[in-house]
């Protein structure tokens, strides 16, 4: 008899997490999963019911043979009662892993898709500072070209202004020996 308690509370257990895959599975479909299930359940029950008053009312089966009988009964009906639930249990997650492997897949084609554009960009940003260095380096060309030129002119013009100093002396002397000159 102890054997036979061990084995119902092994079925009571089994049932029980049966029930909370269930209800996880519900939770994350977001679907009264239960709700269906359990009248199906009472349905079930009622019909449990009906053979079991059937079976007490029958008078030629002893009480050995009725309380065997009845044992039978509940684990065929138990039995039941888990081969449905286990049924519906693999058609939720045979739906679920379908759905997880299509989001799977749409999520890596995006990825995919990402990462090309991700990489056309990066071409495209690694083009404009090759630019940008092609054009700072010809701005610093430039500016070092015109200081050459600015310091070179700097210098000539020291020099013309030097040289039109004493051109205008030397206008200046002509003009003094013009007038001293008879000629003239």
């Amino acid at each position: 008899m102890h054997l036979h308690n061990a084995s119902e509370s092994q079925k009571a257990k089994q049932v029980e997490e049966l029930l909370n895959y269930v209800e996880e599975i519900a939770r994350l479909n977001g679907e009264p999963y239960m709700s269906d299930f359990s009248h199906e359940l009472r349905e079930n029950e009622t019909a449990f019911q009906i053979k079991q008053r059937n079976l007490e009312m029958k008078s030629w089966y002893t009480k050995q043979e009725m309380f065997l009988k009845m044992k039978d009964m509940e684990r065929s009906f138990e039995n039941q009662q888990l081969r449905q639930m286990m049924e519906r249990v693999e058609t939720q997650l045979k739906e679920t892993k379908e759905r997880l492997e299509q989001q799977l897949n749409q999520e890596q084609a995006v990825r995919l898709e990402l990462e090309k554009r991700a990489m056309e960009a990066e071409k495209m940003s690694s083009d404009v500072v090759k630019k940008l260095d092609e054009e700072q380096a010809a701005r610093l060309d430039m500016e070092k070209r015109a200081n050459e030129v600015e310091k070179n002119s700097t210098g000539e013009m020291e020099k013309l202004r030097e040289d039109l100093r004493r051109a205008q002396e030397m206008a200046k002397e002509l003009n003094e020996k013009a007038k001293q000159c008879i000629i003239l």
